[in-house]
């Protein structure tokens, strides 16, 4: 722990953030890479291209005159960009030219929630034929957005994923209350299944890594088996909002809206900042191009560092061991029926997890075992609780702590 702390803060660690020379002006919505070319698009500026990892830019011709680019996507034959509030442009020579093929596209709340995906060779994105939010819907083209049709009636989408040739879509309800959904399908969004109720665990952002999907809101959770199940994966991140995720390699990058940009090694296990010499806080996209890790920021472009130095200055914190004893709070927090509850151990110890209710009675029994160095998790459900106030309890050696939490039913 102490050695791999001292490497992270040394001074001979030269390891930082880079300005690129552009594009500047306003916000970089979105970032796409084809091939040695990296594309920014702004909020007000159109597109860029850069072939020299940012030294310089060009601006992307689309044949007609547009000033924000919200979204990109692309495949090995097809290049796809969401611009101004409606329309959707296509190339099929990697960005050369472009053809103006639909305008009755709409997001949700920010431009930069603007999902356009494609998997498989069908087109997703949120339309809204009538012009109003809420008669939107997710739609779906297998023709390069010349015809579409309504796959999820109603629903935005916020994020999509695929993990394990399943497609998966969180977004919300066009309506009020707006409330967040789950949804997947294994026939490449043709017929689609509802995963659970309300979908609690943030579904604005998705990145499968290492066979795992992770889904970024305010904090970050990981579910193993498609959405069905999920625990926290948060450990140093906090609950800043997530913006957008990169992956490279056995690194897992997330960008901020107020803290910059953090990366896990340990598939979401923990999480470290790694902002040296980025002097603006807000990233609205990342981006891995050849060696380097690119961000796009709200206000002050692109930004490039090289992969190698995040090996350099972070090290394998999944060999890290932790300093102290401590109590997570359980994640979800109000939860139903179930939650899970992370703790950490410096040293090995006699450990009982125990939950009690208000009055003080012992409910149930999560651990009473001797473990080992290292963080812990315990899944915890309720089913066979009422709703209410409860506590639980950790006593590890010396260490004793609780925490409350609510189960609603």
């Amino acid at each position: 722990m102490v050695m791999l702390f001292c490497i992270g803060i040394s001074s001979t660690v030269r390891s930082q953030w880079v300005q690129t020379n552009g594009p500047n002006g306003g916000p970089i919505w979105c970032l796409a890479v084809s091939g040695t070319n990296l594309f920014a698009g702004t909020d007000s500026l159109g597109a860029f291209r850069s072939a020299d990892s940012g030294s310089s830019w060009a601006p992307v011709d689309f044949g007609s005159d547009v000033a924000s680019v919200n979204a990109f996507a692309r495949d090995d034959s097809s290049f796809y960009a969401w611009t101004g509030e409606r329309s959707l442009y296509y190339s099929a020579d990697d960005g050369q030219h472009w053809h103006l093929v639909d305008t009755a596209l709409c997001g949700n709340w920010y431009p930069a929630r603007t999902p356009l995906f494609l998997h498989g060779g069908s087109l997703f994105a949120n339309r809204s034929v009538g012009g109003s939010l809420s008669a939107g819907a997710v739609y779906r083209s297998i023709d390069h957005g010349a015809t579409w049709v309504s796959v999820l009636p109603g629903l935005l989408a916020n994020t999509y994923a695929v993990q394990d040739s399943v497609l998966l879509v969180a977004g919300q309800d066009a309506v009020p209350p707006l409330y967040f959904h789950l949804y997947r399908s294994s026939d490449n969004g043709l017929h689609w299944a509802t995963i659970g109720g309300v979908f609690q665990y943030g579904g604005l952002e998705f990145a499968v890594h290492d066979g795992l999907l992770f889904s970024g809101g305010f904090g970050i959770s990981r579910s193993s088996d498609h959405g069905v199940s999920w625990m926290s994966a948060q450990e140093g991140y906090g609950t800043f909002e997530v913006s957008c995720f990169a992956e490279a390699g056995g690194s897992l990058f997330a960008g901020t809206w107020t803290s910059g940009v953090y990366v896990s090694t340990d598939d979401g296990v923990r999480w470290i900042p790694v902002n040296e010499g980025l002097n603006v806080r807000t990233v609205t996209s990342l981006a891995v191009s050849g060696t380097n890790l690119f961000a796009g920021t709200f206000s002050n472009g692109v930004w490039r560092r090289p992969l190698s130095e995040f090996v350099t200055s972070v090290g394998r914190i999944s060999a890290d061991m932790p300093a102290r004893f401590t109590l997570e709070q359980n994640y979800p927090n109000p939860f139903n029926p179930t939650t899970t509850i992370r703790y950490a151990l410096p040293q090995r110890a006699s450990v009982s997890l125990i939950v009690y209710n208000t009055l003080g009675q012992q409910v149930a029994t999560l651990v009473n075992d001797n473990q080992d160095v290292g963080y812990h998790e315990v899944r915890f459900n309720g089913s066979n609780l009422s709703s209410g106030v409860y506590f639980y309890r950790l006593q590890a050696g010396a260490f004793v702590e609780a925490k409350k939490f609510v189960l609603v039913r």
